[in-house]
């Protein structure tokens, strides 16, 4: 049974038991053979067999072919090789131009940094949001607030004092033993084992090198242990 309208009841009866002629056979075969991909030789000429529908394999398809990058690869030397501003006008010319605008951008910046000092009010704004709790270096622990545990030295604190303990300790630090010579061409740091920096008694001062002095920021409360640990370790070494 056809549908209503249509003479054959499936698609393709209506040339059921005709011929096609040899040029509508060529057009059959030509468009069935286009979409297939075939596997060939690289044409770079390795002799290696390609991914179906690719004339190269990956990253041959550059070789034998010149360089993009001419006065690179190909061995010329550079037109500007040898010449400076004052040899040569295009150099010079390129050079003022590059200062000029450099000169701009950071008289710009500093002028735009001056003028926002220059507020009213900004210095004491910037100095109430670094110092204290807000400093970044400063960790927000309840066992060493300001009022137990201040951050401003006194007056006492001399570098004679500095010194004296350098000295005392044998300018070697106290937790990896390293000289002072080795501390980077600087001296080594003192450190208050209490975190009081009020506290300038001998046996709270301790010798230590950058790096070390750099981890007793953190974790206050088990350096302070491990020090009067090892001041305990060390006195009874030096009575036996």
């Amino acid at each position: 049974m056809t549908k209503p309208g249509n003479r054959f009841a499936i698609a393709g009866h209506s040339r059921k038991g005709k011929k096609n002629s040899p040029e509508h056979i060529k057009k059959i075969s030509m468009a069935l053979t286009k979409n297939i991909k075939v596997t060939q030789l690289c044409e770079c000429g390795c002799r290696q067999t390609t991914n179906p529908g690719c004339k190269f394999i990956k990253s041959h398809q550059c070789i034998g072919r010149p360089s993009k990058t001419k006065g690179i690869k190909t061995g010329k030397v550079p037109w500007s090789k040898g010449l400076t501003k004052e040899t040569d006008v295009r150099i010079a010319k390129s050079a003022e131009k590059s200062s000029k605008t450099l000169k701009s951008k950071s008289a710009l910046i500093g002028q735009k940094t001056k003028e926002v000092w220059k507020r009213p009010g900004h210095k004491e704004k910037v100095h109430e949001a670094m110092s204290g709790l807000n400093h970044p270096f400063y960790k927000k622990n309840l066992e060493f607030t300001p009022e137990t545990y201040p951050r401003d030295y006194p007056l006492d604190w001399t570098e004679q004092i500095k010194e004296a303990i350098r000295n005392r300790d044998g300018r070697i630090c106290k937790v990896c033993f390293k000289l002072e010579k080795d501390n980077g061409g600087k001296r080594l740091h003192v450190h208050h084992v209490d975190y009081n920096k009020k506290n300038l008694d001998p046996e709270n001062l301790i010798s230590l090198c950058i790096s070390c002095h750099g981890k007793t920021i953190h974790n206050k409360t088990t350096w302070s242990s491990f020090f009067a640990k090892k001041q305990i370790t060390e006195e009874r070494a030096i009575i036996n």
